[in-house]
Order: C-alpha cells, then structure tokens, then sequence
C-alpha cells in the first residue's frame, strides 16, 4: 500500500504507538514530521530511520495543548515538507483516576491534550490538507471510548470517546472536500510504558483477558494506521472506528 508523494504528521511520534506509526509511514514511502513534547533525541532517531528508507523526516518539538504552538508546527511542516496530506493525532496521556478522587487538573491534564490537542491540530491542519489537494486525518483513540476502561480510568474514557465523535463530526464535515477521518482504537499495546509498570503476574492475567491471548504490538497500529491512510485501500472509508484490540470488544 503504497504513501508514495504523501507528507504524514504524527504527533507523539517519537516513542511508542507513535513511533511505530511515523516508521510505518515511512515504510509505506510517506515523507514524515515527527512531532514531540520531551522526547527530543528519541525523535530524531526515528526520524533517522525514515531517511534510511529514502524519505524526508523532520522533528518539531510542540505541544498540542497550545493553539498559537499547533498553528506554527502546521506551518513549519508545510514549509519544511512542501505539503501536509496525512495527520495522525497520537499525542496523548493516560492517569488513574476514580471518581471521588481524580483532581481538576488532572482532568483537565487528560481531556486537554488527548482531545483538545487534536482538535486544535485538525483545526490548524485542516486547510492545509485541502491546500494540498486532500488527504486523511487518523485519530489514535482506545478501546476503553467504547467499553468505559477499567473502573480507574475515567478521563482517560471520557477522552477517548469524545475522540470518537470529533472523529464522526469531523468526516460528516469534511466528506465532499476530499478528506477523510478515521480513528484506530487499539486495546493494551506493548509498549515500554505499559510493559514498565506492571509486573509479570498482572501483565499475563490482563493479556489473558483479551481472546486473542495477548497485548497488541505498536507495528499493529502502525499498520492499522497505513491502511486507513491509503486512498486506494480505504477511499470509501471515512467516519470509523478500527478497533486493534484482539477481539476483547466486538460489534
């Protein structure tokens, strides 16, 4: 499934899910801007990877929470890239959290960067896209937007499934324009994060939960996310939900 002549942004893209999905674009021959927050040299090593494949990568540190900070790394890829075609929206934070016990600030943490930040970013992207002759935005939303999570992770739901209807709203809007919204919903990824701070006991039984017997791989989104960004392989494809999540919800 070939990005050939496509310019791909991932927000987030310098570890983890992000990472994985900035080298599959890559791979699939998309030039790619690898937006951070902190992870300045990890950045540039995946960055790094995508040039030995023979395509164009750029950093930009930015974050998504910040309007006027979003506006400028729009621009900065459009300039530095030539054009803007492919958004992914992979920036975001996870935190425990009951309901008598999750603070404002640590609501506002959560909802602002894993919801706002993608609006912002589709705002600002949006008419460069157009500009570029049309394209696709991908949304990394989560399993727990459609089941509600485990009982702690309220915000981080609530997040995910406000993810979910900006991705709807957004492809009834932008249908007849020529750019289409989807958003991959991955269940438990390997991550180093997830894997970090969990032991073994509870990796395995939370592993054993999902009816495919394990924990997705970040290559799984990575695919996920060319497949829905291909114009050939998904043109009538647009205001969905993919879910990555080895069957642990189905319908």
């Amino acid at each position: 499934m070939s990005l050939d002549n496509s310019v791909a942004l991932v927000t987030g893209g310098s570890v983890g899910i992000g990472r994985a999905i900035a080298l599959a674009l890559g791979q699939a021959g998309a030039d790619v801007a690898v937006n951070f927050r902190t992870h300045a040299d990890e950045a540039e090593e995946i960055a790094a990877e995508v040039r030995s494949l023979g395509r164009q990568a750029a950093t930009i540190r930015a974050d998504v929470r910040d309007s006027a900070a979003v506006e400028a790394m729009i621009t900065w890829v459009t300039t530095t890239l030539g054009k803007l075609t492919i958004l992914v929206n992979n920036a975001g934070v996870a935190g425990p959290g009951l309901l008598a016990e999750i603070s404002d600030d640590d609501w506002d943490l959560i909802l602002d960067v894993n919801l706002k930040g993608a609006f912002l970013c589709c705002r600002a992207a949006v008419p460069r896209i157009l500009a570029s002759g049309g394209g696709s935005i991908i949304n990394i939303g989560s399993n727990a937007g459609r089941t509600g999570g485990t009982p702690h992770q309220i915000a981080y739901a609530a997040s995910k499934a406000g993810l979910d209807g900006l991705t709807r709203a957004l492809a009834r809007e932008l249908v007849e324009q020529g750019v289409r919204v989807n958003c991959v919903a991955p269940t438990t990824v390997a991550t180093d994060m997830v894997l970090g701070r969990a032991g073994a006991d509870e990796l395995a039984d939370r592993a054993r939960s999902i009816p495919l017997g394990r924990f997705g791989e970040p290559v799984d989104v990575g695919a996920a996310v060319v497949f829905l960004a291909n114009d050939k392989s998904a043109s009538s494809i647009t205001g969905q939900t993919l879910y990555v999540n080895g069957g642990s919800w189905m319908g």
